[in-house]
């Protein structure tokens, strides 16, 4: 999958976030959470995490792709925008070729050949072990132009700056989150708990205890949309409050999904009916997941194929099974052992 999907986790954000932080002109607009619905969430304004993707987007990525005597294409002008559920990332680009034959005296080389325009590339997020992460495919890149020359760009661009952009997104997003390597649940907890409080009529310490008990029974959510990136966690009000650690739910049923190739492999899994949530799994690692209900209903779905585009795969798993991911043909399977 690694040649398809370019993935990056905020794990390895080191390297951009070391070169600097932004200019003062930005300031920062801290996150902030409201609890309504039964459901808890916290917002990163979209001007805040909007200024920081340009910055480092212009800062790290804008310059040259290739520059040879034959060939040069440059990037620059980056600027992003916020839909749904996706971060739109445009730029400018410069490109021109130019042929050369062999004369008395060397190379020969003739007119240059030029062509500009813009690229346009979705940035998706989703949540993998607890933490947000940004990505894009190749599937997810749209051209100004569509001619000879960009499309002999488009393996350039796919080896050199696609994974550039998903780097710097997620450098921007573990900034307007105050760190390097943000877990969510510390990112509910140091912007949530004074909701949940406010809402229950708790003190800090019992909201908290309150969200830890929240996390244990389900994922946090994290999507994008034109207010900014929005992480939600459903807390009903039906377990709170809570004043000491919570006891152990019994499990309805388990299903253990195993990566048996080299690279890491993206998955969605629906429990007991409920809505799908995406997550990721190294290689040779394992995703347990359980659920409580009667009867127990566990669906998967994935990209399977190595080819461009998403092509769905969709699975119901047994009860109590163990489940594997293996390589199959042109693509990927999941298996039951």
């Amino acid at each position: 999958m690694k040649a398809r999907t370019k993935m990056i986790g905020l794990a390895l954000l080191a390297v951009a976030l070391s070169a600097g932080g932004l200019p003062t002109r930005l300031g920062h607009a801290a996150p902030h959470g409201s609890y309504r619905n039964r459901t808890l969430q916290v917002v990163v304004p979209g001007p805040e995490l909007r200024g920081r993707i340009d910055y480092l987007l212009n800062r790290h990525v804008s310059g040259y792709v290739i520059n040879t005597k034959s060939q040069t294409a440059y990037i620059k002008n980056f600027r992003s925008s916020f839909g749904n559920r996706v971060i739109k990332i445009r730029f400018d680009y410069d490109i021109k070729r130019r042929g050369w034959t062999s004369g008395p005296f060397g190379r020969i080389y003739g007119p240059w050949v030029k062509d500009s325009g813009w690229i346009e590339v979705d940035v998706r997020t989703g949540v993998g072990n607890g933490m947000l992460f940004a990505y894009t495919r190749n599937g997810y890149v749209r051209w100004g132009s569509n001619n000879w020359f960009t499309n002999q760009f488009r393996s350039l661009f796919d080896q050199k700056v696609r994974d550039n952009v998903a780097d710097n997104v997620n450098a921007a997003v573990a900034q307007s989150l105050g760190g390097r390597k943000v877990p969510l649940a510390d990112v509910l907890l140091r912007y949530g708990a004074a909701d949940i409080a406010r809402a229950f009529g708790v003190s800090r310490a019992v909201a908290e205890n309150t969200i830890r008990s929240a996390i244990r029974r389900t994922n946090p959510s994290a999507y994008v949309t034109a207010e900014g990136l929005v992480i939600q966690l459903a807390v009903p009000r039906t377990h709170q409050p809570v004043t000491s650690q919570p006891t152990h739910q019994p499990v309805t049923s388990q299903v253990w999904i195993y990566n048996q190739t080299r690279n890491p492999i993206f998955f969605q899994i629906s429990r007991g009916g409920g809505r799908f949530k995406s997550y990721r799994v190294e290689p040779n690692r394992r995703w347990r997941f359980s659920t409580t209900a009667n009867p127990p209903r566990f669906v998967v779905k994935f990209d399977w194929s190595f080819a461009p585009f998403f092509q769905e795969r969709r699975y119901g798993l047994r009860p109590n099974s163990h489940n594997d991911f293996r390589l199959r043909g042109n693509g990927i399977d999941l298996t039951h052992r």
